[in-house]
């Protein structure tokens, strides 16, 4: 086999980033937008010692278990991965995936069936728009896969609203005659545009720009029908899309969501789940694992206190810890809003306020970022023993790390993967453990990357 050839292969799974899997005597070729079961006329595009790379060139045999993509720029943008996979198909592929990576560190667990999202598409609540000048034209949308060439696309997965203003503000840019940014040249005024929206169609504008700002007046009059808008500025050269410095302009600076009725106040540089309806169906289940009624419950990287106090609002007390100082006074506003006075919210890194905690939880839940816990967070929790832990991850390969070290002071009761990202590889995952026995001094020798 060399490069630029031309085989059949079958499709007999997928990796941990959805692509097709195909064996040509013992040599693995992967294969993208391919679909289980499929026979395909491939050609040969990357040789590496033991596996490479291949596209389809034609299909033999589809597999029933094949979709129509439902984006036309799919492909380009890279984001709807596996929205070529139909959506049960999407689901079993989500399961398999955290089962594998479960399997892969010795966790013996069964892995329960992906819970579903409510919605496959239009689902998203939030986008950041890059905004750049490309053959003289205004153009705003994603990034094509692996470039930083930004591709217009009337994207599925966001609702039809944000394709809407984002026309208008490209067409505003035009007529008062703003500049997009530069990245090579880090000139022109306008970088991203980012906007939120809520349940009840409360929609926020937040406009990043290199530098000053002069049409704000315009902006507010143009977009009077948009709840609240505001102005981020970042003259770093940076990927990072927000700066530290926002200013309101029209509204409030912030809008309002419920969750499993209770209610949240979102700012800009808040932390808040992109799917709004598939959060309540997660954080439901974070509830009817945690069993907090009652209870002393720890939510450890609580952003703005949604899943405390969506999950824990009958506890008999919650206590947040969050680093970001902004997460934490909107989390203490949220407790307000919601009449819950048995919550305290604690500003810090999760392994250092941890070791300023002398009393113990009941329970104890953990969202970590996607690196998972560090060793510190890990010791703290074995020490705790708390009745119940929930971990909730957006990682399931971290989980899977983290659940090694654990295993040895809980019992992992349940495992369960929730679909929040419809047409994508990401998956989140909710896992279960039970105290298993009470550690007094705890050494743990890993290295957690």
């Amino acid at each position: 086999m060399k490069k630029n050839d031309v085989i059949k292969v079958n499709i007999e799974g997928y990796t941990s980033d959805g692509f097709g899997v195909a064996r040509v005597d013992g040599f693995v070729l992967f294969v993208p937008h391919a679909v289980d079961g499929e026979e395909l006329e491939v050609r040969v595009l990357k040789l590496n010692k033991s596996y490479g790379y291949a596209k389809t060139e034609k299909i033999i045999t589809a597999s029933e278990k094949r979709a129509d993509t439902v984006c036309r720029e799919a492909r380009l943008c890279g984001g709807c991965d596996i929205s070529h996979l139909s959506y049960p198909e999407q689901l079993r592929f989500k399961r398999d995936k955290v089962l594998s990576n479960m399997q892969k560190t010795g966790i013996d667990c069964e892995v329960d069936n992906t819970v579903p999202s409510p919605k496959t598409e239009g689902y998203r609540n939030k986008a950041q728009y890059p905004i750049r000048m490309q053959s003289g034209k205004t153009v705003g949308g994603f990034y094509k896969n692996r470039t930083h060439e930004v591709i217009e696309c009337d994207c599925k997965i966001q609702p039809q609203q944000f394709n809407d203003i984002l026309s208008r503000f490209l067409s505003f840019m035009e007529k008062e005659q703003i500049s997009a940014y530069d990245e090579q040249k880090n000139t022109g005024t306008v970088r991203h545009l980012y906007l939120r929206t809520t349940q009840k169609g409360e929609t926020m504008m937040c406009v990043c720009v290199n530098g000053k700002c002069d049409f704000k007046d315009k902006l507010s009059v143009e977009f009077a029908d948009i709840s609240t808008i505001c102005i981020n500025y970042n003259s770093k050269i940076t990927n990072v899309v927000l700066g530290d410095r926002f200013e309101t302009v029209a509204g409030s600076g912030m809008i309002t969501d419920t969750l499993l009725s209770k209610s949240f106040e979102i700012s800009p540089a808040s932390f808040y789940q992109i799917n709004r309806d598939g959060c309540e169906r997660l954080y439901s289940l974070v509830r009817e694992y945690a069993r907090p009624t009652g209870k002393r419950v720890l939510d450890l990287y609580c952003g703005i206190g949604t899943i405390g106090i969506c999950t824990a609002f009958d506890a008999k007390q919650l206590v947040g810890v969050e680093v970001v100082k902004s997460a934490t006074d909107n989390a203490k506003r949220n407790a307000y809003l919601n009449g819950m006075e048995n919550a305290v919210f604690l500003t810090g890194d999760a392994s250092e306020v941890t070791k300023t905690i002398k009393e113990k939880f009941d329970v104890i839940i953990v969202d970590p970022p996607r690196k998972g816990c560090d060793k510190q967070t890990l010791e703290f929790l074995i020490s705790q023993a708390p009745e119940r832990l929930v971990y909730v991850s957006c990682d399931s390969a971290t989980l899977a790390r983290d659940l090694q070290i654990l295993k040895e002071h809980f019992k992992i009761k349940k495992i369960t993967p929730v679909d929040m990202f419809p047409q994508t590889k990401h998956v989140e995952t909710v896992a279960l453990l039970g105290r298993q026995k009470v550690t007094e001094h705890i050494y743990i020798d890993v290295n957690i990357k």
